[in-house]
């Protein structure tokens, strides 16, 4: 399970690589998509469909730590992504357009988004009781 923090607070930054290509992630999601995952999403009002992919960091500890970020995935075409196989801890993200046409052009980081991936409770077993006639009442 990810909790995330903010409570729904969203931030934009316009940054841009080169003249005529920009940025404007959002960082808008980092909910529970299932155990041990992280789902972000993102929006970008500025590029045209197709004119640029996504890069994921991804850092070890809350974003208030400066953890270092380290790219998880690149040529992401969507504006979503799934990071999954997660221990439980504390996660940074955050999101950069790259050209596609070179890939060398990439955007400055869009805004950062917490995650905490959360161990799954245990399951517990409810208590056997006897059954009625059995001997042991």
């Amino acid at each position: 399970m990810a909790k995330c923090a903010g409570g729904g607070t969203k931030m934009t930054r316009r940054v841009s690589i080169k003249p005529l290509l920009f940025i404007v992630a959002v960082l808008t999601s980092c909910a529970a998509f299932a155990q041990h995952s992280v789902q972000l999403s993102w929006q970008d009002t500025i590029n045209p469909t197709g004119s640029v992919t996504y890069s994921v960091y991804r850092g070890g500890g809350a974003c208030s730590t400066n953890p270092t970020m380290v790219s998880i995935k690149t040529g992401i075409a969507t504006l979503a992504y799934a990071d999954a196989g997660l221990s439980s801890g504390h996660y940074c993200y955050y999101v950069t357009a790259v050209d596609r046409n070179d890939t060398s052009l990439e955007s400055k980081p869009s805004n950062t988004a917490d995650a905490a991936v959360v161990p799954s409770p245990p399951v517990l077993n409810p208590p056997v009781q006897p059954a009625i006639g059995s001997g042991n009442e």
